[in-house]
């Protein structure tokens, strides 16, 4: 019992400061051109969801998705803000755009594998951390989950 539950907190602990690495990783993408208003609008947007002004934050991420519709990058901070509220269907929703966008952003395939670990589709989110495994920036993270998920590699 006393193993599960450390397990769980410490995969929560994991989600929170990953979710903040996303954030990060977003906002300084340098995968895909972003003009310099939808990087300006998500920024803002971050700065929002950091002071825990949520539907602000949202509308800043939508307000930066207009200005530029072929970015990931409004799709991505839409899917995060919204696991991070704990709204996973709109998470994966925004999430699936964002790949569909790029589909080699490595923060999209994180933020999706936390998503499918957290809702327990364990398929789905080992099938993302096995992708990550060749990113350096996201390795390490990717074999703790997959260890934490009964992969053996």
């Amino acid at each position: 019992m006393k193993k599960i539950f450390f397990k769980n907190i410490r995969c929560v602990i994991s989600l929170f400061v990953l979710i903040i690495c996303c954030f990060v990783s977003c906002a300084f993408c340098q995968d895909q051109p972003v003009n310099s208003d939808v990087n300006s609008l998500v920024k803002e947007g971050h700065l929002l969801a950091k002071d825990q002004k949520y539907n602000e934050a949202i509308q800043m991420f939508a307000k930066a998705k207009i200005a530029d519709p072929k970015s990931a990058l409004p799709d991505t901070a839409l899917g995060i803000m919204f696991l991070k509220m704990g709204e996973y269907a709109e998470a994966e929703s925004y999430l699936n755009s964002a790949e569909a966008l790029d589909p080699n952003l490595a923060p999209v395939q994180y933020t999706l594998a936390l998503l499918y670990e957290k809702e327990g589709k364990n398929a789905d989110a080992i099938k993302y951390w096995n992708r990550l495994l060749t990113n350096e920036q996201f390795k390490e993270a990717a074999k703790k989950h997959l260890e934490f998920l009964g992969v053996k590699k």
